[in-house]
């Protein structure tokens, strides 16, 4: 994988998700949809385990780019008076 997914925090899951973590193995047993791909996680010793939802990379590629887009303000906004 080469990104984290927590799919508790991924409102838009049409079923139940499988998490995981950068680095681990994910075997895709259907990529058919293009926001949504069904896979199960390739565990160190060959096995497979768990089965799930997770984002098709062309959906979490646009979800980056959303959320670069977006601008996040801390704090107050500034205020102008006039003199």
């Amino acid at each position: 994988a080469l990104f984290d997914y927590d799919p508790i925090k991924d409102d838009g899951l049409p079923s139940r998700g499988l998490a995981f973590r950068y680095g681990e193995i994910l075997h895709v047993t259907n990529a058919s949809d293009d926001e949504w791909w069904q896979a199960r996680k390739v565990m160190p010793n060959g096995d497979e385990e768990g089965l799930g939802i997770i984002p098709s990379r062309r959906r979490w590629e646009r979800k980056q780019r959303a959320r670069d887009r977006s601008v996040k303000f801390q704090g107050h906004m500034p205020v102008i008076l006039d003199k």
